[in-house]
């Protein structure tokens, strides 16, 4: 008989776990939808501390129940010997490399803590998977998709929005993430909570209202004029006129054109300077071999309102000239003075799809959910999830 080697074993076996969960996810009601999102996906978990928050929890190693806990109780799990060690203040529960803690209520939260390294507590909902990655703990929270849409809500908006506004997110939050369902399927999850996929701090609880906006919205997803899931991009503000996909990635979507938005001019992220030292940009050009023409002179009548500078630098010149100098956007002119370098730009992220701060203001002056979708993403179509199949059938 011969066996694969571990590393492939692992690697299959994730195959296969995903493979369940989307199986599962796509027979189940809107609902019962549980999506797996994979926690301090970003970093290398070595110890970490759980608290019940609120109801109770049973607790299983490599398949056996080990305990329950519950409001208040702890448990401390920490990778020793490529193993997953679980204790409490009192007792040793060995050593395992799977662990599965099943939610015992409907409303259950878990608080969950990184000690090594050290990490922000926040509460989760339902149920959580902890395996061995690399060398470190990969924590999955198994959540109902219409929770995970209220956290990521929060996350990615904030305080203080009109309710309007808050169902926008609600159904683009929800749409990008099934679109993008597949995203981690090689290392056994679907969705991580960087912003990668997008953010996801746990369960919503400083706004309330949050809550409201994604029950109003429940199963409400955006779709392009073919019935696919729309990609539904965003970014803090635009600058003023968001931009085609194409200019941006690689990808034309039909959906993602782009748009004259006259409502984000007055926001704190529409216009933006920052100077640096001539030196350290003269540098810079000769490290990337940019040629002194490459620069734009503010004197020469190059306009911020008008003039992109994706026309001066390709998309790769201008995403390493952004992430190196830490700027606000890719939409920028320079202006070289004497002993130091100007840029002066327009907007704050990529500037594909929707505004957010656009978005926000269309929302306090009364445009309505849709209408603000309608205005970003140029045809598209707002349906429940539940009828997806039988709108493409037709």
């Amino acid at each position: 008989m011969h066996f694969l080697p571990f590393t492939l074993n692992t690697f299959l076996l994730k195959k296969i776990h995903f493979l369940l969960l989307f199986i599962t996810f796509i027979s189940l009601p809107v609902q019962s939808q549980v999506i797996s999102v994979g926690l301090f996906s970003n970093i290398t978990l070595k110890k970490a501390i759980l608290i019940a928050n609120n109801g109770g929890f049973e607790i299983y190693g490599d398949g056996n129940k080990i305990s329950d806990f519950y409001k208040n109780d702890g448990i401390r799990l920490e990778i020793i010997n490529r193993k997953i060690s679980v204790r409490t203040l009192s007792d040793n529960f060995g050593s395992y490399t799977r662990i599965e803690i099943r939610n015992l209520t409907q409303n259950g939260t878990l608080k969950i803590k990184g000690l090594s390294p050290k990490t922000a507590e926040n509460p989760y909902n339902d149920n959580f998977i902890v395996e061995i990655r690399s060398n470190g703990m990969q924590i999955l929270n198994l959540v109902n998709i219409e929770k995970y849409v209220a956290g990521v809500v929060e996350a990615e908006s904030g305080k203080d929005r009109p309710m309007e506004y808050y169902k926008v997110q609600s159904i683009i939050s929800r749409t990008y993430a099934l679109a993008n369902i597949r995203r981690h399927a090689d290392e056994g999850f679907q969705l991580c909570d960087q912003v990668h996929c997008q953010v996801y701090n746990g369960k919503s609880r400083f706004v309330p209202i949050i809550k409201q906006a994604v029950a109003a919205t429940r199963g409400i997803v955006m779709v392009d004029s073919d019935i696919n899931l729309a990609s539904a991009a965003f970014s803090s503000n635009c600058g003023g006129k968001t931009r085609n996909s194409e200019d941006v990635w690689s990808k034309k979507l039909s959906y993602l054109k782009t748009v004259t938005d006259t409502f984000c001019l007055q926001s704190e992220h529409t216009a933006w300077k920052k100077s640096i030292d001539l030196s350290t940009w003269k540098s810079y050009k000769k490290k990337h071999a940019l040629d002194n023409t490459h620069a734009i002179q503010a004197g020469m009548g190059a306009s911020i309102d008008n003039t992109y500078s994706e026309f001066i630098y390709n998309k790769r010149n201008l995403l390493s000239i952004r992430y190196y100098f830490k700027l606000n956007s890719t939409r920028f002119v320079i202006e070289e003075k004497k002993d130091s370098v100007l840029f002066i730009g327009r907007g704050f992220g990529h500037g594909v799809g929707l505004c957010q701060e656009g978005a926000i203001r269309m929302a306090e002056i009364g445009y309505s959910y849709k209408q603000v979708l309608e205005f970003y993403y140029t045809d598209i179509h707002l349906i429940e999830l539940k009828n997806l199949d039988f709108f493409k059938q037709n």
